[in-house]
């Protein structure tokens, strides 16, 4: 799930570490600097609120506080946004379900002995496949960020981490490369992603 360790929540100390914490929070300052987030909200918040006055009969309002929250952070970290029986919302939802769930809730065997990940164990197949899954959703989102790219207007976090990117230049530090990595740019993403489900589970 770390992509040999590059998340922001469980990479190895030091300085591309410390250097992908540092465009972390630029990106996240740059963002929250403007009104985008604000406009977002209220706008996430409108849409729940009349979900929640077309309902006639009880409910729970389990799931609209989670399309709500989820599409804040979606919005926020790739400028996505879902109504709550949009296909791509239940699956994504079901998936960092599955991470927070299964694959955090404890230790898999694979993970204590690292020479077991060559065998057909139920968790570790598991893990490689929710894996293999997210990867590709937040591959795809990467290139369509990538491809639509306009430097005058961030529209999420995604898109401020490659403008960030957009700076190095052939001379810049091996670490600051490596630190807005595509492979750690996603990862960051679904770290956000994931700590908003946390952040669920204790509110």
């Amino acid at each position: 799930m770390t992509g040999g360790f590059r998340s922001l929540s469980f990479a190895n100390y030091g300085p591309v570490w410390r250097l992908q914490r540092q465009m972390t929070l630029k990106a996240l300052r740059t963002y929250l600097a403007g009104d985008k987030l604000e406009t977002y909200t209220r706008s996430a918040f409108e849409e729940v609120a009349n979900l929640i006055e077309k309902e006639a009969d009880p409910f729970e309002l389990d799931v609209y506080i989670r399309l709500l929250v989820f599409n804040i952070v979606c919005r926020m970290a790739f400028g996505k946004s879902y109504t709550i029986d949009d296909k791509e919302f239940i699956w994504l939802k079901d998936k960092i379900d599955e991470i927070n769930g299964k694959l955090l809730a404890g230790p898999i065997p694979s993970d204590v002995i690292p020479a077991l990940k060559h065998f057909p164990i139920p968790s570790s197949v598991m893990a490689k496949q929710i894996t293999k899954e997210v990867g590709a959703f937040l591959k795809v989102n990467l290139e369509e960020h990538k491809a639509t790219l306009n430097t005058g207007d961030a529209r999420d976090i995604m898109d401020q981490f490659l403008l960030l990117k957009e700076e190095l230049t052939p001379e810049s530090d091996d670490n600051a490369k490596e630190a807005l990595s595509d492979t750690r740019i996603m990862l960051t993403l679904l770290d956000i992603n994931i700590g908003r489900k946390n952040e669920e589970h204790h509110g």
